[in-house]
């Protein structure tokens, strides 16, 4: 009996459905944030689990926005509750590098084309549809910056690089 009260161990793929899966159900951003937002990129997020299973040194990529990380840190903190998944990171003892991707268009101001648009509205329409959606890519930071994390820049790491997730 002593045996089946361990956590059973996890391979990398369960592992990397259960930081995901955890992470998007606790993942809630600021919905007035979210509102005024159009923007399309992603963040790193690094983090360790000690050998007491406490998540830490987490740190997320430079530049990303703090509406997102301060909900993500609640969410890695949910990570926590997930007594077979702390168990497995704490037992690698390696550090965790978890992609996330987002994409909010609740904040964008896309051009408008209706049956009463005027020639002018017509022939502008194309150029502002790409001002506006040129605007909201910020995939190409979020790569370069995949080892550029705010607590000070890597230029290489030993690690567990998981699935991106996406919301």
């Amino acid at each position: 009996t002593a045996l089946l009260a361990q956590p059973r161990e996890l391979n990398y793929t369960e592992v990397c459905e259960h930081v995901g899966n955890c992470l998007i159900k606790n993942y809630h951003p600021d919905s007035i944030a979210l509102a005024n937002c159009c923007v399309e990129g992603g963040v790193f997020i690094k983090f360790k689990v000690n050998p007491n299973g406490e998540i830490t040194e987490l740190s997320y990529s430079k530049g990303s926005p703090t509406f997102i990380t301060d909900a993500l840190t609640k969410a890695v903190a949910s990570l926590q509750h997930d007594i077979s998944l702390i168990y497995t990171l704490k037992k690698s003892g390696r550090t965790i590098i978890q992609p996330f991707i987002y994409i909010n268009i609740a904040g964008c101001k896309f051009p408008k084309i209706t049956a009463s648009s005027t020639a002018d509205d017509r022939a502008n329409f194309y150029p502002k549809y790409m001002q506006v959606t040129g605007g909201m890519d910020h995939i190409l930071p979020f790569i370069i910056n995949m080892l550029n994390f705010k607590d000070g820049k890597l230029l290489a790491l030993d690690g567990i690089l998981l699935s991106p997730i996406q919301v």
